[in-house]
């Protein structure tokens, strides 16, 4: 990918703008394997996942008949099957890794500790800054007119057959994991239900 695409010329002037793209992943993904001097999957296993505890989550072929591997569907030329052909055969930086909630869970938690990145840095990429984006998650539901217990940070990922949602949100001290084998916007619905029945409980705790 880098190779295809190594010459586009940029979409807006540095720090002009900010918008999310899955190719500026696999840049920081090669990046990674330059500087370290490891390839991507083994670097993210030995960084991340060993010492946040993540034993369940990997890289994995999307055809691996694992008997915990959940399948994703997805519909090709009207014709509904396993989402593989639309897929990268593995994960990659830019997303197609395999986890549990527990292990998502995990992550978030070696976060907030400093286990994985210091805290200040922390702090700093769950700001928010431009629109919906913090700097390194995304940080919603802020501004004048949304309450404060509305806001999150996080990340989610969709794509054929895949939704995957990871939000907290400071204020209530919820921390909402959906994972699904099936096509967005599943996963997004039930963590937006999740936090307004959780909004509804403390509001009748209340009364």
């Amino acid at each position: 990918m880098i190779a295809l695409h190594h010459r586009r010329a940029p979409a807006f002037a540095p720090g002009s703008k900010q918008e999310y793209g899955n190719f500026g992943m696999v840049v920081l993904g090669r990046m990674v394997e330059i500087l370290s001097g490891e390839n991507y999957e083994t670097y993210v296993q030995r960084r991340i996942f060993a010492p946040a505890g993540m034993t369940r989550t990997g890289f994995v072929d999307c055809t691996a008949a694992l008997p915990d591997l959940a399948v994703g569907y997805a519909t090709v030329n009207g014709k509904r099957g396993v989402n593989c052909s639309t897929q990268p055969r593995r994960g990659f930086p830019a997303g197609g890794t395999v986890s549990t909630a527990r292990d998502m869970l995990r992550f978030v938690e070696a976060l907030r500790s400093g286990k994985l990145i210091p805290k200040p840095l922390f702090a700093q990429a769950t700001r928010t800054h431009r629109e919906f984006m913090g700097l390194g998650f995304f940080a919603t539901e802020y501004g004048p007119d949304i309450p404060t217990r509305d806001f999150r940070w996080g990340h989610g990922g969709s794509s054929d057959g895949v939704c995957t949602d990871v939000r907290t949100h400071p204020e209530t001290g919820e921390t909402i994991i959906v994972l699904a084998n099936r096509d967005p916007p599943v996963c997004f619905d039930v963590s937006g239900f999740l936090h307004k029945r959780w909004n509804q409980r403390r509001q009748d705790s209340k009364r």
